[in-house]
């Protein structure tokens, strides 16, 4: 990731009317979410304003439907490879949706990272780009599980 947050602007990035993160709170999730997805999955992680009810988005893919032809084509021609894993994304997140604030101080490490994979999982289906969300849901149900058990605390 670039230097220690230039990508938060000044209207997002305070503790002011929206409630969002500080711009350092905004830069450590960023860079926490950068190291627990990974290379693979991530080239980049910053903050955003343009968001509004959304905790992430993806903004370098190619469209689903653009996947999908392509992959027809490339299994017309014999071939199987190549475009059924989403490579690395750059990803924005909105430093004032409750997702993202509470991820910041969450303390159950176990839960935050099932928290921001799902948070991936879900840009990459609004993206239009994840093939198979089917190996979501385990991850999905394991996350309801958890909330309930706090639930009976």
């Amino acid at each position: 990731m670039g230097g220690k947050n230039d990508d938060v602007d000044a209207e997002g990035s305070g503790d002011g009317d929206k409630g969002g993160l500080s711009a350092e709170d905004a830069a450590d999730v960023c860079a926490w979410l950068t190291a627990t997805l990974g290379p693979s999955k991530v080239s980049n992680v910053k903050t955003t304003n343009r968001l509004g009810s959304s905790p992430a988005i993806i903004t370098n893919h190619e469209s689903g439907a653009m996947r999908r032809m392509m992959r027809m084509v490339d299994t017309q021609g014999g071939s199987t490879g190549g475009l059924d894993i989403v490579g690395p994304q750059e990803v924005e997140v909105n430093s004032n949706h409750p997702l993202i604030k509470g991820i910041h101080g969450i303390k159950d490490e176990d839960i935050a990272k099932d928290l921001a994979e799902q948070i991936y999982d879900n840009a990459l289906v609004a993206a239009g780009i994840m093939d198979d969300p089917r190996g979501m849901l385990g991850r999905i149900n394991m996350i309801m599980e958890k909330v309930v058990e706090k639930k009976g605390e």
